[in-house]
């Protein structure tokens, strides 16, 4: 395993390993980046599969790989959904967000409110998305990607579900 070295501050994090494809540095993302710090923020979970705890609403946060990832490079985007807890019966487990989306042309009334972080945080109406590739600093990558979660998914997320709960 790599050795230790500082990055920002007092976070530590592994240089990227010689040989190492960008599927592995993109888990090096999730797993030593954002997850860690998206607990700071309240989220519970891992891998990719994030709740944000409240007693009325299902908030995920939910980590979406490009199709056309390889192991030269990783695209990646955040699924957001909040759901009211009232419209989900489930046997009491958390829902994921593709048990949530109605299918094309379906009549679904659980999904209330799902956009991606890209298209939210995109000043030109796309929906962008993040990469990971032999130029990517993955610090750089996770404040660039928490950045746009605090400025608009976080924001997003708390205003749905704020909706859901004076809808009742």
């Amino acid at each position: 395993m790599p050795p230790l070295e500082p990055c920002h501050g007092s976070v530590w994090t592994r240089r990227p390993m010689a040989g190492a494809s960008m599927q592995d540095h993109y888990r090096e993302l999730v797993n030593g980046h954002l997850s860690p710090a998206l607990r700071q923020r309240g989220f519970k979970g891992s891998a990719g599969r994030y709740v944000l705890p409240s007693a009325t609403t299902w908030s995920l946060l939910e980590l979406q790989k490009s199709a056309f990832s390889d192991r030269y490079h990783v695209r990646f985007t955040a699924n957001l959904l909040v759901v009211s807890r009232s419209t989900w019966h489930h046997s009491g487990t958390a829902p994921t967000i593709a048990s949530l989306c109605p299918q094309p042309g379906a009549e679904d009334e659980r999904a209330s409110a799902q956009v991606r972080l890209g298209m939210l945080a995109s000043v030109h109406d796309v929906d962008d998305w993040w990469t990971v590739d032999p130029a990517t600093d993955v610090a750089t990558v996770a404040a660039s990607f928490l950045t746009a979660l605090d400025r608009h998914g976080m924001p997003w997320m708390k205003h749905r579900a704020g909706v859901m709960d004076r809808a009742g």
